[in-house]
């Protein structure tokens, strides 16, 4: 039984310097769409790259505010990254912008207005978001089907970084997603916007995007967990058998 301990402390200890070796190792590519992006692997983006700056409003401080977009109509940026381990493990963070009037699930007779984002033609998310103000009859599926207009936005702001339109108004949504490299070690994310209508009536932004790598990998954190389980079955005090 120590034996078969052993073999799983070992097990275990392989598995948590896997892990924290994995999550140390930081950022491979941000950028906030300022001049203080940072980027060691990335061929930048094409496609619709246009960077919008907005004059800034209470909610940045009364400082102008730049961002990746507005996405709209089918309008797609794409970021390459090269020079990752091959089908490597990575984390894409963002904030998006839900910028005026989009019709979510389309009840109103416009949209569906999509987001959508692409790793290596991957879709890892596509989902409706509606950006009227409540009350609104519009739904949105993120983060589920039938939810109100704004339901998990971690913050909103009229006018819109200070920006002047019809509707000024946007919900800005913390995204996560996962995604692997390829054999050859590149990835492309694509970041989509389809809206039913043109910009200035409604469009989506992309800021603050993270790019981390080696994040702990599903098995990694799996073997972790086996190890654990081992080690509470055979530590566990054995009944003695009377003869």
């Amino acid at each position: 039984m120590i034996n078969n301990i052993k073999i799983i402390a070992f097990a275990l200890l392989l598995s948590i310097c896997g892990i924290f070796d994995k999550a140390s190792a930081g950022v491979i590519y941000s950028s906030d769409f300022s001049k203080n992006s940072s980027s060691h692997h990335a061929s930048e983006f094409t496609g619709a790259n246009a960077v919008t700056t907005a004059p800034g409003d209470a909610f940045t401080g009364n400082k102008p505010i730049s961002f990746l977009g507005v996405l709209t109509q089918g309008a797609t940026a794409t970021l390459r990254l090269t020079g990752l381990n091959p089908y490597e493990f990575v984390r894409l963070n963002f904030d998006l912008y839900a910028l005026n009037s989009l019709d979510g699930d389309g009840q109103d007779g416009y949209g569906p207005d999509i987001f959508s984002v692409y790793a290596n033609n991957k879709s890892i998310m596509s989902n409706t978001f509606s950006g009227y103000l409540a009350p609104s009859t519009t739904t949105q599926n993120y983060p589920v089907n039938n939810s109100k207009a704004g339901s998990g936005q971690s913050a909103f702001d009229v006018p819109a970084f200070g920006m002047q339109s019809t509707y000024s108004m946007v919900s800005i949504y913390n995204i996560s997603l996962n995604a692997t490299a390829g054999g050859d070690g590149t990835i492309s994310f694509g970041f989509s916007g389809r809206s039913s209508e043109p910009w200035p009536n409604e469009g989506f932004g992309v800021n603050n995007i993270v790019v981390m790598s080696n994040v702990p990998e599903p098995v990694s954190i799996f073997l972790f967990g086996v190890g654990l389980i081992g080690i509470g079955l055979f530590a566990r005090p054995r009944s003695l058998v009377k003869i």
